[in-house]
């Protein structure tokens, strides 16, 4: 998405040659009564939930946090604990190995994973000064080139399910979904129907 817009660019696309940009400037009443039966829901089950027990802290709350991701920690303790020439080569060894923390090795060390699951195939990778983005532009041209090729299978599978449903057979797969999303809908849907019942409404959603 653009800068500055609120639709994607195929939207903008699609409403131009449709002329459904024009639906967007309509008022959302179907979404404002959802939202006013969900609040009157939410209110209902705050009301009769039990009150949350006070917070009480662990013993050790106040103690000092120990971060041990943190260099200057190592260092601090290693000079403390150990004579000079050990204190050098731990300093010597964090400072050499403090770029593992980066972004652009943690990024690397993903493209090595993935490229290194792939058996079937060969993979270029290009010379770079930086071998990390050598990997790191490896991958995205291997997701892009596969990508590519299964556009017109996509496309394809998309031009039967148009013509499914034009005759009436849907090709939606609820199991496809995640658990998760089922669940977001199924408490949406109790809330409204809930909201409906709280109104003095009949519990469906034909409002």
């Amino acid at each position: 998405m653009d800068e500055g817009k609120n639709l994607p660019g195929w939207y903008e696309f699609h409403n131009s040659r449709t002329g459904n940009g024009a639906l967007l400037i309509l008022p959302d009443l179907r979404g404002q009564l959802e939202r006013q039966y969900r609040d009157l829901a939410r209110a209902e089950k705050i009301k009769n939930s039990p009150p949350a027990p006070p917070y009480t802290p662990p013993p050790d709350a106040d103690k000092p946090y120990l971060n041990y991701y943190d260099k200057t920690v190592h260092l601090e303790l290693a000079r403390q604990i150990e004579n000079k020439e050990m204190f050098n080569m731990i300093r010597e060894y964090v400072e050499a190995t403090e770029h593992k923390g980066s972004w652009e090795y943690e990024r690397a060390q993903e493209s090595f994973t993935y490229l290194s699951d792939i058996k079937d195939e060969l993979i270029p990778i290009e010379a770079h000064q930086d071998f990390r983005m050598a990997l790191i532009s490896a991958e995205n041209k291997y997701r892009a080139k596969k990508i590519a090729e299964h556009l017109p299978i996509a496309l394809e599978l998309y031009h039967t399910n148009k013509k499914l449903q034009e005759i009436g057979i849907s090709t939606y797969q609820e199991e496809s979904d995640s658990s998760f999303d089922i669940h977001i809908r199924q408490m949406y849907a109790d809330d409204i129907l809930l909201g409906r019942k709280l109104s003095g409404e009949p519990e469906d959603f034909n409002f």
